[in-house]
């Protein structure tokens, strides 16, 4: 008998609320009403967005080595320029050594062969030696001038290399994970990059809309460049709930439909001088958008049962009014009022408030009202 007593008292709940009537002898409740129309309005609704911060940059070596000292933690903010990790330096500034080295002895070869060049020249001139010997001479001159450059080309590219064995933030901004530790080999090549660099002083949530609310949006400002200059700023909704401190604004629209879903990519800026807002995270921007035909009611018309939104709808039923339920769903447009949709057509008599100590299919008077 336990096991019943729950379902029986939902079942009384819903006849008391939905579906008690007397055998017809219930004097008729006077209950404020509207008449439902269609309107214009923007509304607010809650679209799923991914968090990105300003900047986000794989911090990848440009050269092969084993990570011989990591300068940062996980969560350090760090200036442009800062050293991050520095690489094994060893075989790194032998090599620079030995460009520097060759340098000098490319630039001294030159000096040589610029002498004897010269030399040849005199003698040739003077009508010594043939003019292939001097040609010779003066082509010896030309390589020995390659050959410094090659070598100043190699000198540049060895310390290139020894350069990029230390790492340097590319940015301002907050060190991610770290994927790699000390004595591990690591590579223009690895997997996973060493950490990633967020600059989170602005960071983007990016969302979609469907296709047709765009055009709406465009149908009600005229251009995209109206949408952008004059749509109101939007609020966030953190994953616990509360609402973040700063709007955002919304900053641009795809300008190519997704092929597979018809959905427009949108992107919305909130300022994080605090650093509140994480790169990599998610949350929901409460979106504006415009609706061409809407039935606007006050929330007090509506009550839930179940999980269910329903309104009481006037019916005329011979020479008496009947008030029933109507199943309808709610977009939220302000504090006081809400867009439903479902079961309700313009026309529609609607109960504006009292609706909690109605019962489904009782007898009313209608009093009209305005919304």
């Amino acid at each position: 008998m336990k096991k019943l007593l729950f379902p029986a008292i939902v079942a009384m709940t819903l006849f008391a609320a939905c579906g008690g009537t007397d055998d017809g002898q219930q004097q008729p409740k006077e209950v404020n009403v509207l008449v439902a129309s269609l309107d214009s309005c923007s509304v607010f609704i809650d679209v799923p967005a991914q968090l990105k911060g300003k900047t986000d940059i794989n911090v990848i070596p440009e050269v092969e080595a084993v990570l011989d000292e990591v300068l940062v933690k996980e969560g350090d903010y760090v200036k442009k320029g800062q050293v991050m990790f520095v690489l094994a330096q060893t075989s790194y500034r032998a090599h620079l050594e030995n460009a520097r080295a060759n340098v000098k002895v490319a630039k001294a070869q030159l000096g040589n062969a610029r002498v004897k060049c010269d030399a040849k020249k005199i003698l040739f001139d003077k009508n010594i030696i043939s003019e292939n010997e001097y040609k010779v001479a003066q082509n010896d001159l030309e390589n020995a001038e390659a050959q410094v450059a090659v070598a100043e080309a190699n000198l540049m590219a060895a310390n290139y290399d020894f350069q990029h064995t230390m790492i340097r933030a590319a940015s301002n901004g907050v060190v991610g994970n770290i994927n790699y530790r000390r004595g591990s080999l690591v590579g223009p090549a690895i997997q996973k990059p060493l950490t990633v660099l967020s600059d989170n002083s602005v960071v983007y949530a990016y969302m979609s809309i469907a296709e047709q609310a765009y055009m709406e949006l465009v149908r009600s400002y005229g251009s995209r460049e109206a949408i952008l200059a004059n749509l109101p700023k939007t609020n966030l909704i953190l994953s616990d709930g509360t609402i973040y401190e700063s709007q955002g604004k919304v900053e641009t629209f795809s300008g190519v439909a997704d092929q597979g879903t018809g959905a427009i990519s949108v992107r919305v800026a909130y300022q994080n001088p605090d650093g509140i807002l994480n790169s990599g995270g998610s949350a929901n921007v409460s979106f504006p958008i415009v609706l061409d035909s809407a039935i606007i009611v006050p929330r007090s018309a509506t009550f839930e049962i179940q999980n269910k939104t329903y309104i009481y709808k006037v019916h005329k039923k011979g020479n008496d009014y009947i008030a029933e339920t109507a199943i309808v769903e709610t977009l939220r447009l302000d504090e006081q009022h809400y867009v439903i949709s479902g079961e309700v057509e313009p026309g529609d008599t609607i109960v504006t408030d009292g609706v909690r100590k109605m019962q489904n299919g009782m007898p009313v008077t209608p009093v009209f009202n305005t919304k």
